[in-house]
């Protein structure tokens, strides 16, 4: 598979996953969203406890800002066992897992539109 081109959505996608996987996230998900939704991808990944997903969060915004994209809106408190992270075109979802599997997002967007890639 050919590198994404730097400043495109794909290479912000490619950012994004490899801070989760650094900071030990798990069962990394990507939607395929464009032509469909409000964004181009959703990424969804689980974490042990609310502080991982903090760190998680954190490095992301830190990461992303460093290469340009400084847009981010943040939900979810430093206690969340939900945090997600809006850069615009990519929409990313930190859960523990209990609460990922209670809300089963990859089910719900998966039924719309099948193009689901787990990492």
């Amino acid at each position: 598979m050919a590198r994404p081109k730097k400043d495109s959505t794909e290479y912000y996608v490619a950012m994004i996953k490899k801070v989760i996987e650094d900071k030990k996230g798990n069962d990394i998900v990507t939607l395929d969203m464009k032509g469909f939704s409000f964004t181009d991808y959703f990424i969804i990944a689980s974490g042990e406890t609310a502080i991982q997903l903090n760190a998680i969060a954190d490095e992301m915004i830190i990461k992303l800002d460093e290469h340009g994209k400084s847009h981010c809106r943040r939900e979810g408190k430093q206690d969340s066992k939900w945090i997600l992270l809006d850069f615009g075109d990519i929409v990313v979802h930190l859960f523990e897992e209990n609460v990922r599997k209670y809300f089963n997002l990859e089910r719900l967007w998966y039924k719309e539109k099948p193009k689901a890639k787990k990492e």
